[in-house]
């Protein structure tokens, strides 16, 4: 019950960025505790994945609000309209695009306001659901936290959503291998809006 309540605690603490660099409190965080413990949550009001507000803004400008700069921003190959983003030292990926493109010479990286969040990627084991599913943990944890959790052949559908667009899909993904989560996967599909 200890461990629950640090990581409500953590979840909570304010994360605020200046200069892009991460505050001094998630910093302190950072070296304390080597991995804080972060949430990913789907509620009715939105998603949260950790200190980002996911719902508030929708993009890689509001990703780096949260998280800081990111370690690597890479435009997709094949795909120019979309880029990837990579926090190595919180396992995080977000996926962003814009289906109406972006400013003359700019990109999913270097317009970050521009840039809507298509996925969200958390790979490191202080990452859980807000139903403490973790990753690392084994199937038989999954379903004890997800009971109606489903599996498809992109994981296992812990929250599924309906939209005229995509029809029903997951929307809270758990990647599994060898019987253990290896990521836990959040379809956003901002990048339309």
């Amino acid at each position: 019950m200890h461990h629950r309540i640090t990581a409500v605690v953590i979840a909570l603490s304010p994360l605020v960025v200046a200069g892009g660099a991460l505050s001094p409190a998630w910093s302190a965080n950072l070296r304390l505790h080597r991995t804080p413990d972060l949430v990913i949550a789907v509620r009715s009001s939105g998603e949260r994945v950790g200190p980002y507000n996911v719902e508030r803004n929708p993009t890689l400008a509001g990703a780096i609000g949260a998280f800081g700069r990111p370690s690597s921003c890479r435009v997709v190959r094949g795909a120019p309209l979309f880029a990837v983003a990579r926090w190595s030292r919180l396992d995080l990926r977000i996926e962003v695009g814009s289906l109406g493109g972006y400013p003359a010479g700019k990109d999913g990286c270097s317009a970050p306001g521009k840039a809507r969040v298509s996925t969200i990627d958390v790979f490191g084991r202080q990452w859980r659901t807000a139903a403490g599913l973790r990753v690392g943990e084994d199937v038989v944890a999954l379903k004890r936290a997800y009971p109606h959790a489903s599996l498809h052949r992109d994981g296992w559908w812990l929250v599924s959503k309906s939209s005229p667009l995509f029809g029903r899909y997951g929307l809270l993904v758990a990647h599994t291998s060898r019987g253990r989560v290896t990521a836990l996967h959040l379809n956003v599909h901002a990048e339309g809006d």
